[in-house]
């Protein structure tokens, strides 16, 4: 079934044509989306972002008009949260829905009514740092030998007035639960 949501969730992007998405060959963007499943097994796409950017404070409007985090999943979490607070106000007012259901002046999940959050990269930061066999299956263990205690990392660099990565060895090399900032940037982005 993840293979499946998956795919559906790519081919949506497919459905917009190019925009977002590298014309050439050295481009690269990250795909983010959250989807719905249902007991007979179909999927639907309900909120998908392409994007790695992120504003630093020059550049953004005083007035709120420009998105300061503009990285794929945080586009993707933002429209899911526009589509739940658009389907709970619809099913409070008395409209039917696929996703929820009202009982007793509280909203719930319709049973086996599942939501999926799908990325093709780790995000930034500490979520991108972890082991790297928790990352491999058992069966391309059974291929190659591999070092359990190493980790997957990250470019974003720790702010400078906080704890500093060690730079060690295999799972050495970060710390976690730091702030960061946004990799080759000069500018601090928190």
């Amino acid at each position: 079934m993840e293979l499946k949501i998956f795919a559906t969730a790519l081919n949506h992007v497919k459905l917009f044509g190019q925009n977002g998405l590298p014309k050439y060959e050295d481009e690269w963007t990250h795909f983010a989306s959250i989807c719905a499943s249902f007991p007979d097994e179909s999927v639907e796409v309900l909120s998908f972002g392409i994007g790695t950017k992120c504003l630093g404070a020059s550049q953004l409007d005083k007035n709120g008009y420009s998105i300061n985090d503009s990285h794929a999943e945080v586009l993707a979490r933002r429209g899911f949260v526009g589509f739940l607070f658009e389907e709970f106000q619809n099913v409070y007012f008395g409209s039917v829905s696929k996703y929820f259901h009202l009982v007793d002046s509280k909203i719930g999940l319709i049973d086996g009514v599942k939501f999926h959050f799908c990325a093709s990269h780790t995000p930034c930061g500490d979520a991108s740092i972890f082991s790297v066999d928790e990352a491999e299956s058992s069966a391309m263990n059974s291929l190659r030998p591999m070092h359990a205690d190493d980790i997957f990392r990250t470019g974003a660099k720790c702010v400078l007035s906080g704890p500093q990565d060690p730079h060690g060895t295999l799972s050495k090399f970060h710390i976690v639960g730091q702030f960061r900032t946004k990799p080759g940037r000069a500018y601090d982005i928190v």
